[in-house]
């Protein structure tokens, strides 16, 4: 972890102008398929909300860094830690996390906000395995009506938005399915779905 705040703050402080917001990554890259700490990708881990205020104030006296908050990572997170849950073949931390919308709120108090990705995640069992899948519709996830909340908190800030929602099937004829990431009929849907509970 020390290692890869280093590396990011070599980079950060060379390029004060360009805000860097530093998405709330759940396992470590190739975490998913290796449980060897020594050929897991280091960077900077962000697991739990302790472990992203960790990470806010190892970088707090640099203005241009900040937090990219994918609202499906922290969902998935917190099932994990919570329940501790264990994943076949994943090296995961333990960590606690409060709830997502307290931690929103917080995260844009501190100024330190730069971009919510809103999206959310599911988290269902087959047996001998939990699947869990991030990008799902909006009140189609465990994230539930908590993510309108969540957009209606930072909807007036000056941060990045997006929709980080996964096709689906059902929503697209078969010769559009081929384009379905150009298309990405979900984005319309949760547009006009943000517009009906007075987010926009």
């Amino acid at each position: 972890q020390s290692k890869a705040f280093e590396h990011l703050q070599d980079v950060t402080k060379d390029f004060k102008s360009i805000h860097f917001g530093v998405e709330n990554m759940p396992l470590p890259l190739r975490g998913d398929r290796i449980v060897d700490p020594k050929r897991i990708l280091v960077e900077p881990l962000m697991h739990s909300s302790h472990s992203v205020d960790e990470f806010l104030k190892h970088f707090r006296n640099q203005q241009n860094v900040g937090i990219c908050l994918d609202t499906a990572h922290y969902l998935l997170s917190k099932v994990v830690t919570d329940k501790h849950v264990e994943l076949p073949g994943v090296w995961y931390p333990r960590g606690i996390s409060v709830p997502l919308l307290q931690y929103t709120k917080k995260l844009a108090h501190s100024g330190k906000l730069f971009d919510l990705q809103l999206t959310d995640a599911t988290c269902g069992w087959e047996v001998g395995k939990q699947v869990m899948e991030e990008g799902a519709p909006l009140l189609e996830g465990m994230g539930g009506r908590g993510l309108i909340d969540v957009a209606k908190a930072v909807i007036d800030l000056d941060i990045g938005f997006s929709l980080d929602l996964n096709p689906q099937r059902k929503n697209y004829s078969d010769s559009e399915w081929e384009n379905r990431y150009s298309l990405k009929k979900e984005q319309i849907v949760a547009i006009e779905l943000l517009k009906k509970e007075g987010v926009f």
